[in-house]
Order: C-alpha cells, then sequence, then structure tokens
C-alpha cells in the first residue's frame, strides 16, 4: 500500500515535467512534511532536480547516497538519474547523457519503491535534443513508449510521444513529426489548456503543419 508522502511526491515529479515547477515544488514540500521514506526521498529529489531546486536535489541525493551505499539500484539507477536531471537543468546536456550512458543496461529496471518509468531513457533523449540531436534522441523516446507498462501510466509515458514527434521534427521527417504530434494532441485533448507543455506543443504543430501546407 503505497502512501500519501508517495502520492504526493509522485505528484510533484508530474508537476515537474508538466512546466509547472511552483506547484511542483509546493508538492515536493508537502511530500517531506508526511514522511522522510526512501520512496519520498527518490521523488523528491527527482523531481527536485526538474522543477529547478538543485541544492535541495543534490542535498537529497547526497542523503540518499550516504544511506544506502550498497543498495545496487539506487547507486546504479536513481542517484545517476537524480544527477543526469540536474546537469539538464544547469543546461549541460554532453554531462547529462555521460552520467546515463552506463544506466543503460538498467533502463528498464523496476524498483520496489520511488520513480522507475523508463526515466533514465526519458532524460537521455531530451539531452540529445539539447544537444541537437533527433536521431540519437528518438530511440530513447520511443524506448518509453514501447515500455509504459513498467511506468504503471506514469506522465513521462504520454510526454515521450511530445519529444519523440520534437526528434522527427528535429531529423527533418516532418510528416512523421506531425503524425506524430497528432497523436498526442489527440490523446490530450480534454487536458487543462494552461498546461504550459500543452500549449508549447499545440503552437509546435501549428507551426510545422503551416510550413507542410506551404
Amino acid at each position: 500500500m503505497y502512501s500519501a508522502a508517495y502520492f504526493t511526491g509522485s505528484d510533484g515529479l508530474m508537476e515537474a515535467e508538466l512546466g509547472i515547477p511552483e506547484k511542483s515544488r509546493r508538492s515536493v514540500t508537502e511530500s517531506q512534511k508526511l514522511s522522510k521514506d526512501t520512496s519520498t526521498q527518490l521523488f523528491a529529489a527527482l523531481a527536485s532536480a526538474r522543477n529547478g531546486e538543485l541544492t535541495q536535489a543534490q542535498k537529497l541525493a547526497d542523503d540518499l547516497d550516504r544511506q544506502f551505499p550498497q543498495h545496487f539500484l539506487i547507486q546504479n539507477f536513481s542517484l545517476p538519474t537524480i544527477r543526469a536531471a540536474v546537469k539538464l537543468n544547469q543546461n549541460d546536456p554532453a554531462a547529462a547523457v555521460r552520467l546515463l550512458e552506463p544506466v543503460t543496461r538498467y533502463d528498464l529496471a523496476f524498483l520496489d519503491h520511488g520513480f522507475d518509468d523508463v526515466y533514465p531513457a526519458y532524460l537521455r533523449g531530451l539531452a540529445y535534443l539539447r544537444l541537437k540531436n533527433g536521431r540519437l534522441a528518438a530511440p530513447e523516446f520511443q524506448k518509453v513508449l514501447d515500455h509504459r507498462a513498467i511506468g504503471q501510466g506514469a506522465i513521462i509515458g504520454a510526454l515521450a510521444r511530445l519529444q519523440l514527434a520534437r526528434a522527427q521534427a528535429m531529423m527533418g521527417d516532418r510528416f512523421a513529426a506531425r503524425k506524430t504530434y497528432e497523436d498526442f494532441l489527440t490523446s490530450w485533448k480534454d487536458a487543462d489548456p494552461d498546461i504550459p507543455l500543452y500549449k508549447d506543443a499545440k503552437a509546435e504543430y501549428a507551426r510545422l503543419d503551416k510550413s507542410l501546407a506551404n
């Protein structure tokens, strides 16, 4: 049975991915008040890395490192993922790729606590997009789409489709990108129209659709 802190921490990570950092920070703070168990700390660390609270993310990661020096998945999956997310927020995607390279063999790991959700592949894809390499980014997002069951419906399972569309557009495959954008927007037709990431997706699609019509 998952705790209230677990779900609040999970909400914080989802809100960070949707581009709502202020709300994410509030959820992380609330989760920390509810519990300091391992799951909550892992969610809080990754959410903090994604929402821009980098000092907190690093502190939580260092605490987890000290608490679990022999925990295989925390050391080889969770902590590199958190640290790569920090590097992404510091606009150092090359460092994020380096941190995540050894994690490739564990991309599909399933933890009995904290985040899993093929997160290393998703962040690796984001790093490649930052590096303007759609060819390397696309397979990472496809990996997330192909293994969404691991994430049990986590937000990156939906967002990977948007990121794949961006990778396809970056590669110059505009027709494939338009179809992928359409799939994403159709699946999100009932979403809150004020979500920043959703607004960005609609604007990107409109520009792409217009360019193909000309």
